[in-house]
C-alpha cells in the first residue's frame, strides 16, 4: 500500500513555498461616553462625543499590505439587557470617526478603503444573572486587503436600532481571521 502527500506549492518570484494560512484573533474595546442619552437608528456608538478614536485591529496581516480572511466575528457587550442590533464597519487604513450618539453617514471618500460591514442581529443575554450581551457573525468569509503601510483593520460601530445605553456601557468586538 502506497501513501502520497503533496503539497501545494506557489511561485513567489524565484522562491517557491507552501501556501499557509494563519488564524488569529483580533480585538477591540472601548467604553462609550458617561450618559444615558438614547441612540437612534444609524447613529454611531463611539468612546466620545467630541473626540472619537476608530477601534483598531491590529495585526491582521503578516506584513504591511498584506491580506486574509474574516470567517467570524463576536459582539460583546457588559450591558446584559442590551437586544439592539449593529453593524460594523471595516477599513483598510483609518479614517475620521463619528461622535458618539451623532448620524453614521457612509462617506464616498472612504470607498477605496472600506473593507465591507458586518451586522450584529439581535443581541442577547444568554439568561438570568448573565452579566453580558452578546451577538455572534458567521456569514461569508469577507477578503481584505490591508494598506500597503500597515497590517491593521479599522472599525465604526453604528446602531441598527433604538436603544438605550448604560452610562460608560463597554463594548469589545473579537474578529477570527485568516492571514494569508
Amino acid at each position: 500500500m502506497s501513501l502520497w502527500i503533496s503539497e501545494t506549492k506557489v511561485g513567489l518570484g524565484s522562491n517557491p513555498g507552501i501556501v499557509a494560512t494563519q488564524c488569529a484573533i483580533l480585538t477591540a474595546s472601548f467604553t462609550r461616553p458617561a450618559n444615558t442619552d438614547a441612540y437612534a437608528v444609524n447613529d454611531a456608538v463611539s468612546n466620545s462625543t467630541s473626540a472619537p478614536t476608530i477601534m483598531t485591529f491590529a495585526n491582521a496581516a503578516r506584513v504591511n499590505g498584506g491580506s486574509g480572511y474574516l470567517v467570524k466575528a463576536e459582539f460583546c457587550t457588559d450591558q446584559a439587557a442590551c437586544t439592539a442590533d449593529f453593524r460594523l464597519h471595516l477599513f483598510s487604513t483609518t479614517i475620521t470617526p463619528v461622535n458618539d450618539n451623532a448620524a453614521y453617514l457612509s462617506q464616498w471618500v472612504n470607498r477605496a478603503v472600506r473593507v465591507g460591514h458586518l451586522d450584529f442581529l439581535t443581541v442577547s443575554q444568554e439568561g438570568t444573572g448573565s452579566t453580558s450581551a452578546f451577538c455572534l457573525w458567521s456569514g461569508a468569509p469577507l477578503l481584505y486587503v490591508c494598506d500597503a503601510a500597515d497590517t491593521a483593520l479599522y472599525g465604526l460601530l453604528e446602531t441598527k436600532s433604538v436603544f438605550t445605553p448604560d452610562s460608560g456601557q463597554n463594548f469589545s468586538i473579537k474578529l477570527g481571521v485568516d492571514k494569508n
